[in-house]
């Protein structure tokens, strides 16, 4: 069988074609993959979320806590940027869970230095992993830091 040089041409430009369309394919598709698995030990409970808190200093009231379904943004603006580098400082970062369901509990804790009041603990949690958290108080002189004094934003 003798194939023309011409044909051999037509031939070789249709698998290039096809051959770069199944790599965008593929590029496209890595791209919108689902978020990174979160890693690290798991705090499918109450107790263990009370656990990890206690561990990073802040004793909390452990029946009266808030549990909320939230979503991670696809895309960060200007204040969740600055949010997301408090949870940087921390180990953490939200930008590999942009467009996930996650579940937020609030925690008011009982031993802020100097008994301030109105102080909550938040943990961000996804696939019962711990992703993200901060302390904050809404108070006229509220503020805003990670779950450890030191990552103070």
């Amino acid at each position: 069988m003798v194939i023309s040089l011409k044909k051999l041409k037509k031939i070789v430009t249709v698998l290039l074609i096809i051959t770069s369309l199944l790599l965008i394919g593929m590029i496209f598709i890595s791209k919108v993959q689902k978020p990174a698995e979160a890693s690290g030990k798991i705090y499918p409970d109450n107790n263990s979320r009370l656990l990890y808190l206690n561990q990073c200093g802040w004793k909390v009231d452990e029946n009266n806590f808030i549990e909320e379904n939230i979503n991670i943004p696809h895309k960060f603006n200007k204040t969740y940027e600055k949010y997301n580098e408090i949870q940087r400082l921390q180990g953490f970062d939200l930008s590999d869970y942009k467009g996930v369901k996650a579940t937020q509990y609030t925690y008011d804790i009982t031993n802020y230095p100097n008994n301030r009041k109105n102080v909550k603990a938040v943990l961000i949690i996804y696939n019962d992993r711990i992703i993200g958290g901060h302390i904050y108080s809404a108070d006229t002189n509220g503020f805003m830091m990670g779950l450890k004094e030191e990552t103070l934003f």
